[in-house]
């Protein structure tokens, strides 16, 4: 599987991380954000992606839509993920967009 870093989540230094235990596949852990201290930190996997703006519009090929479509992203405790990129692609056919949430990188 290996190892890669998802977020950093102390962009101005260490982190820290420690204390790191998994609970029923969610890893909690003590770790720095260099702003607020030492704090209790949890992995967050992306679950839901809901419209919340922008949704039942047409356009014509190549033209930009009327209103932005926006979506909520929740994670797996139904809590709103912030910082996350949604991608948006249109079908080769059929009438429903195919959403893809992706973890932000900084």
């Amino acid at each position: 599987m290996g190892t890669y870093r998802m977020v950093d989540i102390n962009p101005s230094g260490s982190a820290n991380p420690r204390n790191l235990i998994n609970v029923n596949g969610t890893l909690f852990f003590c770790a720095d954000d260099g702003s607020h201290g030492t704090e209790l930190w949890r992995t967050a996997i992306t679950t839901t992606l809901t419209i919340t703006n922008g949704n039942n519009q047409s356009t014509t090929v190549s033209n930009s839509f009327g209103t932005p479509l926006v979506v909520q992203v929740l994670d797996q405790f139904g809590e709103p993920m912030e910082g996350v990129s949604a991608t948006f692609t249109a079908p080769s056919n059929g009438a429903s967009p195919y959403l893809v949430a992706t973890a932000p990188s900084r």
